[in-house]
């Protein structure tokens, strides 16, 4: 099979370290992709994820059978139903499916219209009713910017001061464009978060291994709210009931919604979803892999996904099965000092220790935010800011992976670097 892998970050690179593993694969491409991406599949660098006409034609010219696309953006502006016009097989939802992740107001509505368990909600685009109704609520909310703001338009406010900055951020300051002038503010939930993500072809739905993240910045879960600083897995912290519930109740009521309005969601979904005392509450949807769940996810794998995502991309996944966690998996992401407030990128680091970390057993480090640097004996690797480096560790137990990974991220050195150390700490504290 002819796959094309649609992105440049370590999302990506891990997915197409797991799919070159694949007996079913012939030929594996990847647009715009990543050096670290290079090893296994040719790059298109030319091409770039937002551009539907050119990845059309490219999965056209080399006769792709599979396309797989990492980044929701291009999945919102409609990538996936262009493919489909052009007969070629797409594991990602339509525009509509994507709308699920590209508007926060969209998905509320749905889990409203689906029954699904969520927070007390409501949204706004203007500063003062949002302030009245934080007022009323008198407690800490969650505020976020309807559309996508590349994992950084949600703030977490504890006090009044931090909900009126957020209110400034996105609603005046237009800090998030279009993405924010629309605004969702919910209560703030307590529990143990997870990322449940499925696949389905439309008919079957099909869970993979649920993932823990930490979406804070900083120490003991301070600082602003990410991507991901770090992630793990199995989580043993929830039951496997718990999980089920999950999914009877935050997931398949949004796709049996979709399938009711003859909208039928293919690919990937998953939902981040809090597990509180009075059961699991969906805090939003995704409509594609995590960056930084995925990573931590493939390396406990022992299933061929390149023939899941295929399944499920054709209307086949009644014939498939997934594994349990082959081992713990813990994952360490490596991002610039001015992470997630500014990405510069107008200026290249040199990273040090790549090979030294490459060299520890049971060690991958997955590639973002880089490039290469130099010729010849200079030859080199350069961070370009933002999430730079996702390094991953497996082992018996999280605790163990996680120490690994730490051990590994340790050697790694670039200017302004900052990670957490504190990953996975909290792995089988019940709440």
């Amino acid at each position: 099979m002819k796959v094309l892998v649609v992105g440049s970050g370590a999302r990506e690179h891990a997915l197409c370290w797991k799919l070159a593993q694949s007996s079913k694969l012939t030929e594996l491409h990847a647009a715009p992709g990543n050096i670290g991406m290079a090893e296994f599949a040719t790059c298109h660098d030319k091409v770039q994820a937002r551009d539907i006409d050119a990845i059309t034609a490219l999965a056209e010219k080399i006769g792709a059978e599979l396309v797989i696309v990492g980044p929701e953006a291009p999945l919102v502006d409609g990538l996936s139903n262009r493919l489909k016009k052009h007969g070629i097989p797409c594991c990602g939802p339509s525009a509509s499916g994507a709308r699920l992740e590209g508007s926060k107001v969209y998905a509320k509505e749905l889990m409203d219209r689906a029954q699904v368990p969520t927070a007390r909600w409501e949204a706004f685009s203007d500063v003062q009713a949002a302030l009245a109704a934080i007022n009323r609520w008198r407690g800490p909310v969650v505020i976020k910017a309807d559309g996508i703001a590349g994992g950084r338009g949600t703030f977490v406010c504890m006090t009044k001061v931090q909900a009126e900055r957020a209110l400034q951020a996105l609603l005046v300051d237009s800090a998030f464009g279009v993405a924010g002038r629309r605004i969702v503010v919910e209560e703030f939930l307590q529990g143990i978060e997870a990322s449940i993500t499925v696949i389905t072809d439309g008919e079957v739905v099909m869970p993979l291994h649920v993932v823990r993240s930490e979406k804070r910045r900083d120490h003991n879960d301070a600082g602003p709210n990410t991507d991901g600083m770090g992630a793990w897995l199995p989580v043993e912290e929830l039951y496997e009931q718990q999980i089920e519930e999950a999914i009877d109740a935050g997931i398949k009521p949004a796709l049996a919604d979709y399938a009711q309005r003859g909208m039928n969601y293919v690919g990937v979904l998953y939902a981040d979803v809090m597990f509180t005392k009075t059961g699991p509450k969906v805090l939003e949807y995704n409509c594609r892999f995590g960056d930084l769940e995925v990573q931590a996810m493939v390396r406990t794998m022992d299933d061929d996904l390149l023939d899941l995502l295929h399944r499920a991309a054709v209307g086949t996944l009644s014939e498939a099965e997934v594994s349990e966690p082959t081992c713990a998996a813990a994952a360490v992401t490596l991002v610039d000092a001015t992470y997630p407030a500014f990405e510069r990128t107008d200026t290249i680091t040199p990273i040090a220790g790549l090979a030294d970390a490459a060299e520890l057993d049971d060690v991958e480090v997955f590639y973002g935010n880089v490039v290469a640097t130099g010729k010849g004996k200079a030859k080199g690797i350069g961070a370009t800011g933002g999430r730079v480096l996702t390094v991953t560790a497996t082992a018996d137990t999280v605790e163990a992976a996680a120490a690994k990974a730490q051990e590994a991220a340790a050697l790694i050195t670039f200017e302004g670097m900052h990670r957490r150390e504190d990953i996975a700490a909290n792995a089988g504290i019940f709440a």
